[in-house]
C-alpha cells in the first residue's frame, strides 16, 4: 500500500506555519490496494473486496475513524485467527425473528 500512496503523493507546501504531505488516491484504487493486503491477510476475496469498499467509502464521507486507519487492526486479527477469512453466515429463523450467525467473518462483509 505504501507504493500506492508514494505514487500519489503531493509535494510537501512551502508554508511557513506547518508542512504537511497530502497524498490523494482515487477510491478504486484504494479498494484494489485493501482489498490485496486483506486477501494477503486470509479474507477470501469477497469478503475483502466487500471490506475495502466499506472502509473506502467511510474515508470518501469524512468518516476516516471507520476508514483505511481501521485496516492494520483486520490485518492482525485475520493473521492470528480472530477473523474467519472465508466465513460463511448463516441466516437463523426464531419464530418470527431471524438472526444472522457471521462465522466470526469480517463484518463489512457479513
Amino acid at each position: 500500500m505504501d507504493n500506492v500512496i508514494s505514487r500519489f503523493s503531493l509535494p510537501e507546501s512551502d508554508n511557513d506555519k506547518a508542512t504537511e504531505t497530502m497524498a490523494v488516491i482515487l477510491p478504486a484504487v484504494l479498494v484494489q490496494a485493501m482489498s490485496a493486503v486483506l486477501e494477503a491477510a486470509g479474507a477470501a476475496p469477497e469478503a475483502a473486496e466487500d471490506t475495502a469498499r466499506h472502509l473506502a467509502s467511510a474515508e470518501e464521507h469524512g468518516v476516516s475513524t471507520h476508514g483505511v486507519r481501521r485496516l492494520p487492526a483486520l490485518v492482525a486479527r485475520l493473521r492470528a485467527g480472530g477473523i474467519n477469512g472465508s466465513a460463511s453466515p448463516e441466516l437463523q429463523r426464531h419464530g418470527a425473528l431471524i438472526s444472522v450467525d457471521g462465522d466470526a467473518g469480517l463484518g463489512h462483509h457479513v
